[in-house]
This record gives structure tokens, sequence and C-alpha cells, in this order.
């Protein structure tokens, strides 16, 4: 009885990091779309003529430069996370062997977390670099961005508190001391 409650509970806990993992790597591919297509489409667009055609027109403000990284921030986290799901795909199908879903989940949610947050700074510095001509029009909308952090800082301290109360003080010692471990000799059992 108590053999099959718990691989019962195995198979739901399975089914359900498959389910998250499906999540990430669906956010985590829309992100990586809305980065490269926002690394060719410019703030400002590109300079038509002259000796410096196909430049950015705004390349040396330092605000683009911010755009460029955080943007490239982002497409390399959540390329990466894509690349862990379908990593994750071959080891369970072409190896034919068990593998962990966690050593593969725990990564991918690091990487779009972190992709989100550097998405959001793209979008920032890049209304800044294309508005920073009329700074009573940019920097409140650069403030109104940065409510996306206080949001997430909230929610994320709500969500803590929430599993502390209920009892869930293993579960999160378990995330946040294993969150950036993926070690690939337990992405699978031999």
């Amino acid at each position: 009885m108590e053999h099959e409650e718990t691989q019962r509970k195995k198979v739901e806990t399975q089914q359900k990091l498959e389910q998250l993992s499906q999540n990430h790597v669906l956010v985590a591919t829309l992100i990586a779309t809305v980065a490269f297509a926002a690394g060719f489409t410019l703030p400002g667009g590109y300079k038509n003529d002259g000796s410096n055609e196909g430049m950015a027109t705004l390349a040396k403000k330092a605000a683009f430069t911010a755009f460029m990284v955080f943007n490239t921030l982002a497409l390399l986290l959540s390329t990466y996370a894509v690349f862990l799901h379908f990593w994750s795909i071959f080891l369970s199908t072409s190896l034919s062997k068990e593998y962990d879903l966690i050593s593969v989940v725990r990564p991918t949610l690091a990487c779009t977390f972190f992709a989100i947050l550097a998405m959001v700074a793209a979008f920032i510095s890049g209304t800044y670099t294309v508005l920073s001509h009329l700074p009573a029009l940019a920097i409140p909308l650069c403030l109104l961005g940065c409510i996306f952090y206080i949001l997430c800082i909230y929610f994320l301290q709500s969500a803590y508190r929430r599993l502390v109360n209920d009892g869930h003080r293993h579960f999160i010692t378990f995330v946040f001391s294993n969150i950036f471990s993926a070690d690939v000799s337990r992405s699978y059992t031999n």
C-alpha cells in the first residue's frame, strides 16, 4: 500500500516537472525570439548614408550599450534554457536511460528567470535610448518600467513567506542550494 502511494506521488511529481519544463521552454523560446528581433531592429534604427551606413544611429549612447548588453544577456540565457530542454530530451530518448528531470528544471528556471529580468532591463534602457532627448517623458517611463522589479521582489518575498509558513522550509533550502548546480552526472542514472 505504501509502495503504491509512493509510486503514485513519484508519477505525479514527474508529470508536474514535465509540464513545468514545457512551460519553461515556451517562455524561453518567446524571450529568445523577442531578443533576437530586438538585436536587429535597434532602438533609433540605422544610418542610411555616409561612411557609417548600416551602423546603429544611437551607438555612442551609454543607454544603447546597456540595451545591447541586457538584450544579449536575455538572448543567451533563454537560448541556454532551450538548449537544456532539448538536451534533456536527448538524454531521455537517445540514451534510453532514466534521467533526473529536476537537474534540468533547476537551471532552466534560473536561466528563464534571469532572462526575463534582462529582457525588462533591455526594454527600459532601449526606451531611455530613444527618448533621452525628452527627459520629462523618458525618466517617468523608465521608473514605471522599474516597478516590474519591485513587483518581482514582492512576489518572491510573499512566495517565500508562504512556503515557510506552510512548513516547506526543506523545499526552500533545496531550491536555493541547488538552483545553479546542474550536475551532469545526476542527469541520468546507470
